[in-house]
């Protein structure tokens, strides 16, 4: 059923929240590359795009400064999803987003800076 798809970023994103660090990288790569697919999808609700938003965030804190590898990739979703006016919880998980990649990359967020003042 459909409700059980709507559902299925939170639930990685919950188990993701409790796996050691190590382990959560060494699954990262396929988990991103699936969210990313997931955002790149014109068909999703605002509500999947906002629970892999969410998702993306939790693996951005478990894999700390190892989540630098995924941010050109990442990147343009996470401007459109800043820029996503119309849909006002995925341009709010976006927000969240950046809160969390300043917790993440600390001073090292200067690289962004520039970017995301465009945006914004």
């Amino acid at each position: 059923s459909s409700g059980i798809n709507a559902e299925w970023p939170l639930r990685p994103g919950r188990v993701i929240k409790k796996m050691q660090q190590g382990d959560a990288i060494q699954i990262s790569d396929t988990v991103m590359s699936a969210f990313l697919m997931m955002m790149s999808s014109n068909e999703q609700s605002s509500e999947v795009q906002e629970d892999a938003l969410m998702a993306v965030g939790t693996v951005m804190e478990v894999t700390d400064k190892h989540f630098a590898k995924y941010m050109d990739s990442f990147w343009p979703y996470l401007m459109a999803s800043l820029q996503n006016h119309a849909e006002y919880s995925v341009c709010a998980a976006a927000v969240g987003i950046v809160g969390d990649m300043c917790r993440t990359f600390g001073a090292e967020m200067a690289n962004f800076s520039d970017k995301l003042m465009d945006c914004l």
